[in-house]
């Protein structure tokens, strides 16, 4: 699920809304999906309360997230390509003990 989804959802309605705007993005789900994603919307500030009516939300400004956001992805080399994954070392083999020599621990 995109934010403009998202935003695009929450634009479809006039004036303060509820969380279940937002049931159409978790058919068949959860209610409390819907309501999860609400209160993550109202703590990026990409919703806030209504100030004519308190029990509901109006649709906040995406700008400051948006930049945040970019700020966080990886910057991307001219031609517009990502960079390539980091390269990880693999896992270090577990230290053992010797197998016993099955000679000496019969004699």
């Amino acid at each position: 699920m995109s934010l403009p989804s998202i935003l695009s959802l929450l634009d479809e309605h006039e004036g303060p809304f509820i969380w279940e705007v937002l049931c159409p993005l978790y058919e068949r789900k959860s209610v409390n999906s819907a309501c999860f994603l609400m209160a993550a919307l109202k703590n990026e500030g990409l919703v806030r309360q209504s100030k004519e009516q308190p029990k509901r939300y109006e649709r906040g400004d995406p700008a400051k997230f948006t930049t945040e956001m970019k700020a966080l992805m990886p910057k991307s080399k001219k031609g517009g390509k990502k960079p390539p994954p980091a390269e990880v070392d693999p896992p270090a083999e577990p230290v053992t003990d010797p197998p016993a020599d099955p000679v000496e621990a019969t004699t």
